[in-house]
C-alpha cells in the first residue's frame, strides 16, 4: 500500500537531512506559466516545469519524502511539508533561502497557505491520532483544528467559504470543516485513498485523485455527483486545477509521469513530463492576469501631478492550488503612446500637452503582464512627429509625420528650403512651403502627408513639420535630404540649348528670376545668364557639323551664353559678360569719376569689376563692354574695368576686337590689350 511505502513508518529509521539547494536557478531565466511538484523519495526534492512540457528542472534536493507544496506568489515563496524530518519547510522561489518554519510534527502531509490572513495549513497524517493543523506564516502559533482525525492528507482551504477539506487515507473518506476548527463532517465515503484535493468554488466543484485506484475524480461540494474523469492512470497523486483555461493536472507517482486533461474529462490525458522519480503533488505558478485597468487621478492641467493607481490583477485560486498574483509591479508613463523617458514611478509631472497613459506591469516568478489605463488629455500647443523624407527622383520629394492637436483645431504643414552652403545669398533656411491641412481637435496622432516638385537634382535640402493650433506653434526638428541625380542630359542642339556642368566652387544658372545652383549636368537654353563669380563650369555647345561638340571651362564672372546658327560666325559660342544682373552683381555704378588724374582717380579708373578666365578648344568668343576676344583654343581671360575692356593672352593666339576705336588686334602668349572706354 501507497501508506507503507510513502509514509516513513516502516523503514524504522531516521533519514538524515540534507538540504542541497540548488540556488543555481534564477527565475527570471525560466519565466514562464509552470506546474511545480515534489519527489517524494527519501532523497527528494522539489521539480518544477513550464506548462508546454519543454523541459524540467530541480529547485531543491535532499528533501526527505517532501509531501504537498504550496505557492505564495506575491511573496516569491514556496512551502511543503517534509513527511520524514516532520517538518514544515520554506524557501524563496528563486531557489534560495529554505529553511524550516515549523518542527516536531508527525508526519506532516499536504499544505494549503492563505497568504492575506497569513496563515497555513497542514494535516499531520497519522492513523487514528491524525490531526489538522493551522500556524503563522512566520512560523508561530501552531495549532489544532481538528484532532483524531485517521490519516488525514492532502489539505485544500476555501477561504472566502471559510472551509477546509481533506482526504481520509484509511477510511477511504472526503472530509470538509470550517476553518474555525468546527463542523467536521464527511463529504464522500468508499473513495479508495484519496490524495490530494482541489477546489473550484466557482462551479461548486471538489477534485481528487485515489491513489491506488488509479483515477481522477470530481464531485459537487454539497457531496453529490461523485464520477471519476481519468481512469487506469496508476499510483495517482497530486492534483491542481486552471479553471479559465479548462485543465487539471496530476501525477503518476509510479510512472515518474506529469499529467494534463480537461476538468469535463472529454480530452485525453496527455503527459507533461516523463521519466521524474516519484512526482507527487502539485501547484501551478501562472504569469500575473490583468483582471481591471488602472485609473489615473489628478488635474488635468500642464503642470499637475498625475497619479496611476496599481489596476486590480486576477487573485490566486488557493483552494485549486493555482497561483498568480503579482510580486512587484512597474510603471512606465507614456505621452502620445511613446514612453516618458525616467517616469517609471506611480506619479508623474504633466510637463507638456498631450495625451497622458499609465502602463504597469505585473511581475511575478512565472512573467509579467501589463495594463494600461484610459488616456487622460491635458490641452495644449500641438505635438507632432516626423518620418524620413522619401526622395522620389532629381526633383520630386515625399514627406510625412504625425500631427497630436493636443484639444484644440489644428492645421499643419512642411517648410523646406536648399541647404546654405547650394545659396547665392543669405536668407531664410525655410523659404518654400505645402499647403495646410486640417488635422483634427482630438489627442489622437494623425498622419500627415505632403509632396514637392520642381526640385534641383543632387541638392541637399532641409524640411521641417510645422503645426499650429490656438495654444501656439510647435516646429518639427530639421531634417535634410538629397535629390538624385538628373540624367545625362541630351546632346546641344545649335544655337537653341548648350550643355552645362560643374566643375569647381559654386556656379548657379538664372531661371526664372532666381539663381539656381549648378549641382549636375543639365541643358540650359541659348541667352541663359550665369553666375559663375565663385565657381567654374564646364560648358558644351553643337559645332554644326554632324554630331561633333566643342567644350570650354569658365569662371570667375556673370555672363549670357548664345551661340550663332547660321552664317560666317555658325557655331561660334559667345559669353558676354553682364553687369547688373541681380543684387550685388558687378556694376559699373561702383565706378567713380574723378576730375583730377591724381593717384585715386588712377586706381579707381582701373578697378576690376570682373575677370572671366576661359580654357576652350572650338569657337568660342568671350565678349566685354569695350571688346570680344575670339579664339580657336587657347587659355585666356577678360575682364571688365571701369576704364574698359582688358583682355589677356596667355597660351596661342587671340583676336580682339576693339568696339570702340573699331580695330581688330592679334595677341599673343603673354600680351594683354585694353580696349578702354570712350572719353
Amino acid at each position: 500500500m501507497r501508506q507503507v511505502f510513502h509514509r516513513g513508518t516502516i523503514f524504522g529509521c531516521t533519514l538524515a537531512l540534507v538540504m542541497c539547494a540548488t540556488a543555481w536557478f534564477a527565475s527570471a531565466a525560466f519565466a514562464a506559466d509552470s506546474i511545480y511538484w515534489t519527489s517524494y523519495t527519501g532523497a527528494g526534492g522539489l521539480r518544477f516545469g513550464d506548462l508546454a512540457g519543454s523541459g524540467a528542472h530541480g529547485l531543491f534536493t535532499g528533501e526527505s519524502s517532501p509531501d504537498g507544496v504550496a505557492i505564495d506568489a506575491a511573496a516569491g515563496k514556496i512551502y511543503w511539508a517534509d513527511t520524514t524530518s516532520g517538518t514544515i519547510r520554506v524557501a524563496n522561489l528563486d531557489g534560495t533561502g529554505a529553511r524550516d518554519l515549523y518542527a516536531g510534527e508527525s508526519e506532516p502531509s499536504g499544505v494549503a497557505i492563505d497568504p492575506s490572513a497569513g496563515l497555513i495549513y497542514w494535516a499531520n497524517a497519522m492513523s487514528g491520532s491524525g490531526a489538522i493543523r493551522v500556524g503563522s506564516l512566520d512560523g508561530s502559533g501552531a495549532r489544532t483544528l481538528f484532532a483524531n482525525e485517521s490519516y488525514p492528507v492532502g489539505v485544500a482551504i476555501d477561504p472566502a467559504a471559510g472551509k477546509i477539506y481533506w482526504g481520509s487515507y484509511d477510511t477511504f473518506t472526503i472530509r470538509v470543516g470550517n476553518l474555525n476548527g468546527t463542523g467536521a463532517a464527511t463529504l464522500f465515503t468508499n473513495e479508495n485513498y484519496p490524495t490530494q484535493l482541489a477546489i473550484d468554488p466557482a462551479a461548486g466543484k471538489l477534485y481528487w485523485t485515489n491513489e491506488f485506484a488509479g483515477t481522477v475524480r470530481v464531485g459537487n461540494l454539497n457531496g453529490t455527483g461523485a464520477a471519476s474523469l481519468y481512469t487506469g492512470e496508476g499510483d495517482v497523486g497530486g492534483v491542481a486545477i486552471d479553471p479559465a483555461a479548462g485543465k487539471i493536472y496530476w501525477t503518476n507517482w509510479n510512472l515518474g509521469t506529469v499529467r494534463v486533461g480537461s476538468l469535463d474529462g472529454t480530452a485525453p490525458a496527455q503527459s507533461l513530463y516523463t521519466g521524474e522519480t516519484d512526482p507527487w503533488f502539485v501547484a501551478l505558478l501562472r504569469a500575473p492576469l490583468g483582471a481591471g485597468s488602472p485609473q489615473v487621478t489628478g488635474s488635468a492641467g500642464i503642470g499637475q501631478t498625475l497619479t496611476c493607481g496599481p489596476g486590480t490583477w486576477t487573485a490566486d485560486l488557493l483552494s485549486g492550488f493555482l497561483y498568480r498574483a503579482p510580486q512587484s509591479l512597474a510603471y512606465q508613463w507614456m505621452l502620445d503612446g511613446t514612453p516618458v523617458a525616467g517616469a517609471t514611478t506611480s506619479s508623474t509631472f504633466a510637463s507638456s500637452a498631450g495625451e497622458y497613459r499609465c502602463q504597469v506591469t505585473a511581475t511575478n516568478a512565472a512573467g509579467s503582464s501589463s495594463q494600461t489605463s484610459a488616456p487622460t488629455d491635458i490641452s495644449g500647443s500641438p505635438a507632432l512627429t516626423s518620418l524620413p523624407p522619401t526622395v522620389r527622383g532629381p526633383s520630386a520629394v515625399g514627406f510625412a509625420g504625425s500631427v497630436y492637436p493636443h484639444g484644440f483645431t489644428a492645421t499643419a504643414h512642411f517648410e523646406y528650403g536648399l541647404d546654405p552652403s547650394l545659396r547665392a545669398s543669405a536668407g531664410p533656411l525655410y523659404d518654400q512651403r505645402t499647403s495646410d491641412q486640417p488635422v483634427g481637435s482630438d489627442f489622437a496622432g494623425h498622419p500627415l502627408t505632403a509632396s514637392a516638385t520642381g526640385l534641383i537634382p543632387n541638392a541637399l535640402y532641409h524640411v521641417r513639420l510645422v503645426a499650429t493650433n490656438s495654444a501656439g506653434v510647435t516646429f518639427g526638428p530639421d531634417q535634410t535630404f538629397r535629390t538624385q541625380q538628373a540624367p545625362k542630359p541630351p546632346a546641344p542642339v545649335l544655337g537653341r540649348t548648350e550643355n552645362a556642368a560643374p566643375v569647381s566652387g559654386k556656379v548657379f544658372v538664372l531661371t526664372n528670376g532666381r539663381l539656381v545652383p549648378l549641382t549636375g549636368a543639365r541643358q540650359i537654353r541659348s541667352g541663359t545668364e550665369v553666375d559663375a563669380l565663385h565657381g567654374t563650369l564646364s560648358l558644351t555647345t553643337a559645332t554644326g557639323s554632324k554630331k561633333k561638340t566643342q567644350t570650354g571651362r569658365f569662371g570667375g564672372a556673370v555672363f549670357k551664353v548664345t551661340q550663332a546658327k547660321v552664317g560666317p560666325s555658325k557655331g561660334l559660342t559667345t559669353l558676354t559678360l553682364v553687369n547688373n544682373a541681380f543684387k550685388g552683381a558687378p556694376s559699373y555704378s561702383k565706378c567713380k569719376s574723378h576730375k583730377a588724374l591724381d593717384a585715386s582717380a588712377a586706381a579707381g579708373s582701373s578697378r576690376t569689376l570682373q575677370l572671366l578666365h576661359a580654357s576652350a578648344h572650338g569657337k568660342f568668343q568671350t565678349r566685354g563692354r569695350y571688346s570680344a576676344a575670339t579664339v580657336l583654343g587657347t587659355i585666356w581671360s577678360i575682364a571688365d574695368r571701369c576704364d574698359g575692356t582688358l583682355t589677356r593672352d596667355i597660351t596661342d593666339s587671340v583676336r580682339v576686337n576693339d568696339f570702340v576705336h573699331h580695330k581688330t588686334i592679334v595677341l599673343h602668349p603673354g600680351q594683354s590689350y585694353l580696349a578702354r572706354k570712350p572719353k
